[in-house]
């Protein structure tokens, strides 16, 4: 065979930076839940878009929202699950 193929995912170096500068610049003040829920905003938006489970449970007491997110990305079983809890530091 002249050519090899791969089921490594293709990466593009150029996106994964605009993602992490596009998380990077949204503000997050630990006391601020409503800000800190822009940037779960953007996490789930990426995570639905890879086909992702989302369930999000509201913040309290000025905490910002939990994310679960569960993909079924290889197979029917899910394989990864992250989970997200964006909070103040308690002291």
């Amino acid at each position: 065979m002249s050519g090899t193929s791969s089921n490594l995912p293709k990466v593009d170096a150029a996106e994964i930076l605009a993602g992490i500068e596009r998380r990077v610049e949204i503000e997050t003040p630990s006391f601020q839940g409503g800000a800190v829920d822009k940037l779960a905003d953007v996490i789930e938006e990426n995570m639905r878009a890879l086909g992702a489970a989302i369930e999000r449970s509201p913040g309290r007491d000025g905490i910002g929202d939990t994310l679960i997110a569960c993909g079924h990305w290889r197979g029917d079983e899910p394989r990864a699950q992250l989970m997200i809890r964006l909070l103040e530091t308690l002291e």
